[in-house]
């Protein structure tokens, strides 16, 4: 069996670098503000023979989990044998969830290693805006129909958070799989010294939040979050986890602003790539993603969306969940 190894080292990022992501720098592998993770397998002389690329992700139902974006092996062995370690090393860190967005046509059966395929059995598209069309959202002129600010989300808004991911899981036909609380998602996005942070020796927020309030009432009536995520192609992206806005609000600017508001994140951060997931069968916002520029990833045959939940998901045991998360 090949010797697998996190390269959390000077000398395996030499070998990561110049065997399989010559694009890599230090900054997102070994620094407090990481953005990847990467696994190696060695062989018994210690010659590179695969190598898992993977980072953190986020679910406003489920909360942090790992985000695989590439698997290079030799064959389909050490294949499997990498997609278990990042399996393995997303349950020592209290990941209650893996994501594996696998480039298609795809190279092995990853249902054979446990990962289900989400955009077969969920409906799941996977869109994408390039660098380019992030830099025209970014500039457009946006003017919102009503009194409104968008503003970073704090403690302080948690509830009001937690009420909107419960109402979007509600539209989504999907109410039972939220699980989140306040007092989850305030370690999570609030805290740097909350215990996923601590176990992986980062201070890089996991998950950055924005809400729309209505000044006329004081009312949070949407939001947006997004991760910093990395992967072969594109090195540093931003993958919008959820965008909502509810139903009273719609239609006067506040979803755009949003996404607006991430690409200039995007472009701050020095991300080449902005990435989310949409229902197939929500035409609605497909059509308005399409407007943006978005191209959709699956139904251009580039990207197929699978997930691995275990333990307590696995379990559908929410108390249990609650102790890890």
């Amino acid at each position: 069996m090949a010797n697998l190894l996190l390269v959390d080292t000077e000398p395996l990022f030499n070998i990561l670098k110049t065997k399989f992501l010559q694009s890599a720098q230090k900054r997102d592998f070994l620094s407090q503000n990481k953005w990847a993770y990467a696994h190696l397998a060695l062989d018994s002389e210690n010659k590179p023979t695969g190598c898992v690329l993977s980072c953190l992700s986020y679910s406003t139902w489920k909360g942090v989990n790992l985000g695989i974006d590439f698997i290079d092996a030799d064959d389909e062995k050490t294949a499997g044998q990498l997609y278990k370690k990042a399996i393995d090393f997303a349950k020592d860190c209290n990941l209650t969830q893996a994501r594996f967005y696998a480039p298609f046509p795809l190279k092995y059966d990853w249902e054979k290693f446990g990962s289900l395929n989400l955009t077969v059995r969920e409906d799941w598209d996977i869109l994408e805006l390039d660098i380019d069309e992030i830099n025209k959202l970014a500039n457009r002129e946006i003017k919102l129909k009503g009194d409104y600010t968008l503003k970073p989300a704090s403690k302080d808004d948690a509830k009001a958070f937690v009420d909107l991911c419960v109402d979007l899981a509600v539209y989504e036909n999907m109410k039972e799989d939220c699980w989140m609380t306040e007092e989850i998602v305030t370690s999570h996005a609030f805290d740097q010294n909350n215990k996923i942070n601590k176990k992986l020796n980062s201070i890089e927020p996991v998950v950055n939040i924005w809400v729309a309030i209505d000044n006329s009432t004081g009312k949070t009536v949407g939001y947006s979050c997004c991760c910093p995520q990395y992967n072969k192609e594109h090195g540093r992206y931003v993958y919008l986890e959820d965008l909502y806005v509810d139903s009273e609000h719609r239609g006067k600017g506040i979803g755009l602003s949003m996404m607006q508001n991430i690409a200039k994140w995007a472009l701050a951060n020095e991300c080449k790539a902005y990435r989310w997931a949409c229902l197939g069968w929500n035409e609605g916002s497909l059509s308005f993603y399409y407007s943006l520029g978005a191209k959709n990833l699956v139904k251009t045959d580039q990207v197929r969306m699978f997930r691995e939940d275990y333990g307590a998901i696995k379990d559908d045991d929410k108390e249990a969940w609650l102790k890890i998360a």
